[in-house]
């Protein structure tokens, strides 16, 4: 400053920070392609599942049929006791054969789920699996509008939800599950809600198993390439409730 206190000069350091934003853009842009081929490797992979599903059941499954239609009338033509029981026991084998190759045709690629929808083809997976094998009661409340969903996002819904579920069945020693799927201000709300043991978030690393924490971790990747997240609201005796948001994009329904 001069004898009045006026500046005369300054000191200050410049630092250019054009090669930092460049490299921030670049990264940007190398995790929005890293994005959308994780999105494209998912409908590869689920169009593969697709073919090897219709492959199964047009091809193996019927030739598995037919197989025992052949057999169960050449049971009328045999007398032999020894014979008669071989055959049965061939029967018996194709049939248990022809069930699992079907349920392996369903989780390969929902039928249900490509033509009737998500809310549809959940509340079949909540009857069979949920109720039927494994005894624990549901209660579903579905948005219809969720049945016009692009398959990319049907798919990634449905994949999570029985994720989800598969952890009620193994961890939570649930009575009931209650789940509901609805559109609310351009986000889709998938939430599952059982009444089982719950767990302490803070300790869910300790208290979750290894195979659950990698199930909630596969969700949350496959949740993240479509925008959407994971919510987990847990208490000790009072059950989990678990909660996939989505964002809702005009291209997101067909």
């Amino acid at each position: 400053r001069d004898k009045k206190g006026k500046p005369i000069r300054f000191f200050g350091t410049q630092i250019d920070l054009t090669e930092r934003k460049k490299a921030e853009e670049r990264l940007l842009e190398h995790q929005s392609k890293l994005k959308a081929m994780a999105s494209e490797m998912l409908m590869t992979e689920e169009r593969e599942r697709q073919r090897l599903a219709v492959g199964l059941h047009d091809e193996v499954c019927q030739k598995l049929v037919l197989t025992k239609l052949a057999l169960e009338s050449s049971l009328q033509l045999v007398s032999d006791s020894k014979v008669l029981a071989s055959l049965r026991i061939a029967c018996g084998a194709i049939g248990e054969t022809i069930e699992q190759a079907d349920s392996l045709t369903f989780k390969l690629s929902n039928p249900v789920l490509r033509q009737l929808g998500f809310v549809i083809a959940l509340e079949k997976y909540l009857t069979e699996e949920i109720r039927q094998k494994h005894g624990i009661e549901y209660e579903l409340e579905g948005d219809e509008q969720l049945g016009t969903l692009q398959d990319e996002i049907k798919n990634c819904l449905f994949r999570v939800t029985r994720e989800l579920l598969t952890n009620v069945v193994k961890h939570a020693q649930a009575c009931k599950v209650k789940v509901s799927a609805r559109e609310s201000q351009s986000q889709i709300y998938v939430r599952v809600q059982d009444d089982g043991v719950g767990f302490k978030e803070s300790q869910a690393g300790s208290k979750v198993s290894q195979t659950a924490r990698f199930g909630l971790f596969s969700i949350r990747e496959q949740l993240e390439y479509l925008g959407g997240h994971l919510e987990i609201d847990s208490v000790p005796g009072r059950g989990t409730k678990a909660t996939v948001v989505v964002p809702l994009t005009k291209k997101a329904i067909v």
